[in-house]
């Protein structure tokens, strides 16, 4: 479980450094060109769907072990 968390955790934090990075940073055949407005929103919005994913696959595993836990105390009765 810690390690799920904690890569739930580094792809949301890695998501939010990708996403940043390309807001701030053009690409190379690009540099002279300032960022459009298309290519920011594509950016916010990759980002939160990331973010939306790393939790919904938290609440997954979080709920699957509550699961595994009320079947494991079944099961010992």
């Amino acid at each position: 479980m810690i390690r799920i968390n904690r890569l739930a955790t580094a792809s949301a934090l890695a998501a939010a450094v990708l996403s940043s990075t390309l807001l701030l940073v053009a690409p190379a055949a690009h540099a002279a060109d300032p960022p459009t407005a298309d290519r920011v929103n594509k950016a916010q919005v990759e980002y939160h769907e990331r973010l939306q994913l790393a939790a919904r696959t938290k609440a997954q595993i979080e709920h699957d072990e509550r699961l595994l836990q009320s079947l494991i105390a079944r099961h010992a009765r």
